[in-house]
């Protein structure tokens, strides 16, 4: 072929992506294209084999241009009344179609020609047109960067059947299928609006081990990483599902504010009037799930923290309910604070706590039936009277304390049980002074009976000298002065 003649060839090139017929399973597509072009000799059209060399640039300037990619050589191909077709694969490297233009320059030699040297470069380059770009769609691995200064979206899909107006999709370890960042204030990084009858703005599934289907991320003041409104009826600011019956964690929502004032889950249901809607609706499925998880990590956080707003009603900052008669509707470990009445079955209590129903207590010593085992050391009465007047109160009872408001304050457990301990010896000295008693009642009957007899010889002592005196007179009168008198 000659030289002079080859500069001035006209190539042609039509580029179409690369489809492989007779699969019958859908795979990802790769990064190889077809290049077809039409080689004309001069005024003629060429023909038989030809070897070509395709590489590829970032600049249509040969001294301004850097190349990208692999060299691809393609021996003996076989060009048909000018045509030729070519598959180009320049690899898999992020950088080769990541959205900027792109130039293809082709060298072309006689096929039976072994000399590099041989090798012809077609003049201009070719630009390569969007269509090898439309591989971004088919799942290719390479940055897609969009920009522009819209008021409308610089990215939209609408699907008006089931399906998804946007997906995205990781495979990858640690990867994000769809990601939205908004750095000026007021913006939303993603925005999803649902209008139709069960639908939703804004959905996604995690599959994977530890992965997320939603998630979102703020660090700025004053932001969300999730805020989500419900303004329909019997709508959902959010609704999370956790759906995993395996053994282990899941969580239907699992949200962390790490910024000041930060909030994890804020969302709002807006409908007013008798309509049942949710600020957050959240659900899970799992033997182990958990509807909704906060966890707070500050030294002053909250892990969920509820707030009913209104002035007036009855409502509540946090409800919760269970179906199951083995069930919680609250559980607590660790300390629990409440700072105004508390009521136990009782919407209205009368006090700080205000129980409805029996009260059980358990985990001490509750009783005091020691009192009655043989080697309790029970103080006399006298010494049980002593202690108590000189230290103003029972032995067994808690002396009284105050905090550090200056307010009484008592252990429920231990003066329940001084109480009881002090009633049960009580009975004791009560039992001691009946047999006391019973004693004195007894040694005042042997003195009543003694009594009795002494009033019965008194009598009859009296009586006797009565009888005696009757005799001596009787005698006097009869003039025996000595009988009388020995009488």
């Amino acid at each position: 072929m000659d030289t002079a003649k080859l500069l001035a060839i006209l190539f042609a090139p039509f580029v179409l992506v690369v489809v492989q017929a007779g699969v019958a399973v859908a795979g990802p597509m790769g990064s190889s294209f077809s290049y077809q072009g039409r080689l004309l000799d001069g005024d003629g059209i060429s023909d038989g084999l030809h070897d070509f060399q395709f590489k590829l640039f970032d600049g249509p300037d040969p001294d301004m241009s850097t190349q990208v990619g692999l060299t691809i050589h393609r021996h003996d191909v076989d060009v048909v009344e000018g045509y030729v077709s070519a598959a180009l694969y320049f690899g898999d490297e992020p950088n080769i179609f990541n959205g900027q233009a792109r130039w293809l320059e082709i060298a072309v030699r006689p096929g039976d020609s072994s000399d590099s040297d041989d090798f012809v470069i077609l003049r201009p380059r070719q630009e390569l047109m969007p269509t090898p770009y439309a591989l971004c769609a088919a799942g290719v691995a390479i940055p897609l960067s969009l920009g522009g200064a819209e008021t409308g979206a610089i990215v939209s899909g609408t699907n008006s059947g089931s399906g998804t107006g946007v997906r995205g999709e990781t495979t990858a370890e640690g990867g994000i299928g769809l990601e939205g960042r908004s750095s000026k204030a007021f913006s939303q990084a993603v925005s999803g609006g649902a209008a139709g009858y069960f639908s939703m703005g804004v959905s996604g599934t995690a599959e994977g081990e530890r992965s997320q289907g939603v998630r979102g991320e703020a660090t700025g003041t004053h932001c969300f990483g999730g805020s989500f409104r419900a303004t329909g009826e019997t709508s959902y600011g959010v609704s999370a599902t956790a759906i995993s019956t395996e053994e282990g964690e899941n969580y239907g929502g699992y949200f962390i504010a790490r910024g000041r004032d930060g909030q994890g889950v804020h969302g709002e249901g807006e409908s007013t009037g008798d309509v049942t809607n949710y600020g957050g609706y959240f659900v899970a499925y799992g033997d182990q799930g958990r509807g909704v998880h906060g966890r707070a990590a500050g030294s002053s956080g909250r892990g969920v923290y509820g707030l009913a707003s209104a002035k007036s009603g009855r409502n509540f900052g946090v409800y919760g309910q269970t179906f199951s008669p083995e069930g919680y509707a609250g559980y607590f470990v660790g300390r629990s604070l409440f700072s105004g009445s508390v009521g136990i079955d009782t919407a209205d209590p009368q006090g700080m706590l205000d129980v409805n129903g029996s009260i059980y207590q358990r985990g001490s010593q509750l009783h005091a039936d020691y009192v009655f085992e043989p080697g309790y050391e029970l103080e006399s009465i006298e010494e049980h009277s002593e202690f108590m007047w000189t230290n103003k109160h029972l032995k067994a009872i808690p002396k009284a304390a105050t905090d550090e408001s200056g307010r009484q304050k008592i252990e429920v457990g231990a003066h329940r049980k001084g109480i009881v301990e002090e009633l049960e010896k009580a009975h004791i000295y009560i039992e001691q002074l009946h047999e006391r008693i019973k004693t004195l009642e007894e040694d005042n009957g042997e003195i009543a009976r003694l009594r009795g007899r002494v009033s019965d010889l008194t009598a009859r002592l009296q009586k006797m000298e009565a009888t005696l005196a009757a005799f001596a007179v009787t005698e006097l009168r009869n003039g025996n002065k000595q009988a009388a008198t020995v009488r």
